[in-house]
């Protein structure tokens, strides 16, 4: 009887070892997994902001930087052939200015950049960036540090 007792105990030593192993493994695949997920998340290299991202930052910090915004009313402006231009602007003041400032200088500008200009010239969406982006040159440089940007709130030619 000594060997039929015996049986017993190789059998629940034989299920218990291959049990352990299977265990150890999946131990250790899981430990592996986690650490490659831990890898992946929070120490691997970033990669380098793209140009697009790079831009869409400095937009969001300028936005932070952004104050009231003054509207001046629409002026009209003698074109080239007898036409003319009916313009509204609006001023983007930069948040360390803390009352609206004086729309003059920027009238002043409006006029001087518009005027004797053809239909053609500012009729195009490229020829009316380009001017727009030469107004706002200059208007920022007529009010330094207080206005960020124009906006046009009227274009009509005729």
């Amino acid at each position: 009887m000594a060997t039929a007792t015996a049986a017993p105990a190789e059998t629940d030593a034989k299920k218990k070892g291959p049990n352990k192993l299977v265990l150890a493994l999946v131990a250790i695949i899981v430990l592996l997994a986690g650490g490659g997920g831990a890898y992946f998340f929070l120490l691997a290299p970033k990669p380098a902001p793209s140009a697009e991202e790079v831009a869409k930052a400095k937009e969001a910090e300028e936005k932070a930087k952004l104050g009231a915004v003054t509207t001046i009313e629409p002026i009209s402006v003698n074109l080239a052939d007898g036409h003319f231009l009916k313009i509204g602007i609006a001023l983007q003041q930069s948040a360390e200015v803390a009352e609206a400032v004086d729309g003059s200088k920027a009238l002043d500008t409006v006029i001087e950049l518009y005027s004797g200009k053809t239909m053609e010239e500012i009729g195009s969406t490229e020829g009316r960036d380009a001017t727009k982006a030469e107004l706002v040159k200059e208007i920022e440089e007529a009010y330094p540090d207080e206005v960020l940007d124009v906006y046009f709130t009227q274009y009509v030619m005729q």
